[in-house]
């Protein structure tokens, strides 16, 4: 992937959706559902941080700490 921020924020959007289906199946195994979570939670870490560099680079500056 390289420096191709958009086909990385798309991997990264397909991995969040993909483990929010597994997290929603109900035969989904304990042990499928840790693996998805782990990946939810990276992915999205992934993606706000993504959207804060976007944001700095539209000069919006970083949006206010919660």
């Amino acid at each position: 992937m390289g420096v191709d921020t958009h086909r990385r924020r798309q991997y990264a959007l397909s991995a969040r959706d993909e483990a929010a289906t597994v997290l929603l199946a109900p035969d989904a195994s304990s042990r499928q559902q840790r693996y998805a979570r782990v990946y939810l939670v990276s992915a999205q870490r992934f993606l706000d941080a993504w959207a804060t560099l976007a944001m700095c680079d539209r000069g919006e500056g970083y949006p206010a700490a919660s």
